[in-house]
């Protein structure tokens, strides 16, 4: 069910779209605030330049920024009603609060004005990811699921497309059943946008168990995704040190085979690479090295009784 290639090493390019100003480009500032255009139906980017120099400086900037409206064509991220109430900094991850009027957004524009937000916000170097809260509860998406930390691949743009494309996808995806030794798989129905890719999707609702579930998530909880890409049918998925911590209620083989399975389900992908910050040369649980293509294994998926 798996092959050894050796470490694996890949450059990962993101390409979002630029900004945009009537000054030449040699004149263009590194920082954009995206705002929605008029029609509502994409977000678009403005050069701008800080005036401040330290962290909190620079989140307090953008996000008064982000309130304003930027001229002709363009309108702001957040309607008026819905307000930021707070917002705090800690290692790296900006968590942002909102009052109950967030809630009563289109699902388009909550998706338009979150990708706004965030992708203006993880122009501070110092900011790796950004979490919502709407009246003291974290973010959920229209479905009832929780959203979570939000990184800068979270909203990958095609150039010359609109990032509001959602379309509804069904996916199959392994969890743990009650013992944690075999995988159950839960077929699901999906909303995603176009621009954020359907591996991402995946290994989100992955982290993610209803409530009142008979199954289990497979990823450690607290575990943050820091990228994916598919080459060649070879899907790497990067997280970080959270992947790591043990959580011995479940099989070390139905952790790495639940992610690989529901992977492998995609037509692109037919094997997997994990790695931890891009550092594929470490052993899961002393038995599963991440140095390695694993493969689809169904002998783990449970078999219910006729």
């Amino acid at each position: 069910m798996k092959r050894k290639f050796g470490a694996l090493v890949l450059c990962v390019i993101l390409f979002l779209t630029g900004c945009q100003n009537p000054v030449s480009k040699k004149q263009e500032p590194d920082t954009c605030v995206y705002y929605l255009n008029t029609e509502g139906d994409k977000i678009e980017p403005v050069a701008y330049e800080f005036q401040n120099t330290s962290v909190k400086g620079r989140v307090r900037e953008l996000l008064k920024q982000l309130r304003k409206t930027p001229g002709e064509g363009r309108q702001p991220a957040l309607p008026s009603d819905v307000m930021l109430v707070a917002n705090t900094l800690e290692k790296k991850q900006l968590t942002l609060y909102f009052n109950d009027s967030y809630e009563e957004m289109s699902v388009v524009r909550e998706v338009l004005a979150r990708a706004a937000i965030v992708r203006t916000l993880l122009q501070i170097e110092e900011i790796d990811y950004v979490s919502f809260y709407v009246a003291d509860a974290p973010l959920k998406d229209n479905s009832g699921r929780f959203v979570g930390a939000m990184g800068r691949d979270t909203f990958v743009e095609n150039v010359g497309q609109k990032i509001n494309s959602i379309t509804e996808q069904t996916y199959t995806l392994y969890y743990a059943n009650k013992s944690g030794k075999k995988l159950v798989p839960v077929k699901r129905d999906v909303y995603a946008m176009s621009s954020v890719s359907s591996e991402r999707t995946i290994l989100e609702q992955l982290m993610d168990v209803e409530p009142n579930a008979t199954y289990h998530s497979v990823i450690p909880k607290g575990t943050k995704l820091v990228s994916t890409s598919t080459i060649d049918g070879v899907c790497l998925v990067v997280f970080d040190e959270g992947f790591l911590k043990q959580n011995y209620s479940l099989r070390e083989d139905v952790v790495i085979y639940g992610i690989v399975n529901s992977l492998c389900e995609l037509p692109t992908v037919n094997k997997v690479q994990i790695s931890v910050k891009g550092e594929a040369g470490i052993v899961y649980r002393e038995k599963f090295s991440l140095d390695e293509y694993y493969e689809r294994n169904l002998d783990l998926v449970e078999v219910k009784e006729k």
